[in-house]
């Protein structure tokens, strides 16, 4: 028996959900399979405030800026003195990143898909975990994956916590074959993923409850208001949430036997900083990859 549904489930569920609603006389919806929402959303989330079209419809792409990475900020940073300072001494002048990104919209070499046959490591969290402002090779799930010889699945999705990424992971767990271990870098709170559907092209966009509740007002989508009891216990459900995801992945892993990390990392310091000046850099990244290395190493021996 399948531990965990398939897409097609999912997807079962969804319809049938929608046609209830339909039969008792509920207004029509768009329909988006589930699969390709999350896909759509991870997709659109991750190319956020780069130079690629966002009218496009997810394909791979190879980008040199991202979210806070972005360009105008860069060339803010240049022109202020202190900034640009700041930048010289890490080392992000005239050091162009390249940002490549899979078809749904995942953070991989050469824009591979994450069908993947061979051993490999699966990593969860954040930007930090996502690497924004950092080459790929900087980042703690590379530098780990790296030293145990496995290929990296990096499920890192900037500004969001573990929704959307442990959905894609349960719904698409077949097309890794070989996982030898799952880490995830706790991510801050707050955060619940939300998607919105783009009813002209069919595609779905990801955003957090938190901003969509702090959106209130300032267009006609919000102009009713936001009740404010939503806003002021959306870190506490956001707590629930994360710990649902968190639970969900672990049994998952434990199912399979294969190694399971969870990590906070509060208090690693860092000396430098990302190219956006707002992440750590890569020493902070070589500190976490050392204490995942030795944790793994831990639970080998144990």
């Amino acid at each position: 028996m399948e531990l965990y549904p398939t897409p097609s489930d999912y997807t079962q569920y969804l319809q049938s959900t929608l046609n209830s609603s339909q039969a008792a006389g509920l207004p029509a919806a768009e329909f988006i399979p589930l699969s390709h929402a999350v896909s759509s959303g991870v997709w659109f989330n991750n190319i956020a405030l780069s130079e690629i079209d966002p009218t496009l419809d997810p394909m791979p792409v190879r980008m040199n800026w991202c979210g806070s990475d972005n360009r105008t900020e860069y060339d803010q940073n240049l022109r202020d003195p202190i900034q640009h300072a700041r930048l010289q001494q890490a080392g992000w002048i005239d050091n162009p990143i390249v940002y490549e990104l899979n078809s749904e919209g995942w953070r991989s070499p050469d824009c591979r898909e994450y069908d993947i046959p061979e051993p490999s490591l699966i990593v969860l969290g954040c930007s930090f975990t996502y690497g924004t402002g950092l080459h790929l090779h900087q980042t703690w799930g590379h530098k780990v994956s790296s030293q145990l010889g496995l290929t990296l699945v990096n499920l890192g999705m900037p500004g969001h916590a573990l929704d959307l990424n442990t959905v894609w992971l349960m719904m698409n767990h077949q097309r890794i074959a070989q996982p030898r271990a799952v880490v995830i870098c706790e991510t801050p709170p707050t955060r619940v993923s939300w998607l919105l559907g783009d009813i002209a092209l069919s595609n779905a966009y990801a955003h957090t409850l938190l901003r969509l509740a702090s959106a209130r007002g300032t267009t006609a989508d919000y102009d009713s208001g936001t009740p404010s009891w939503l806003i002021d216990n959306i870190k506490l459900n956001s707590a629930v949430n994360y710990y649902k995801n968190r639970c969900l992945v672990e049994q998952w892993a434990k199912s399979l036997g294969i190694k399971f990390l969870h990590f906070n990392s509060a208090g690693v310091r860092a000396k430098t900083l990302a190219r956006d000046l707002a992440h750590y850099g890569e020493d902070w990244h070589n500190t976490i990859a050392g204490k995942v290395l030795e944790q793994l190493a831990h639970q080998e021996n144990n």
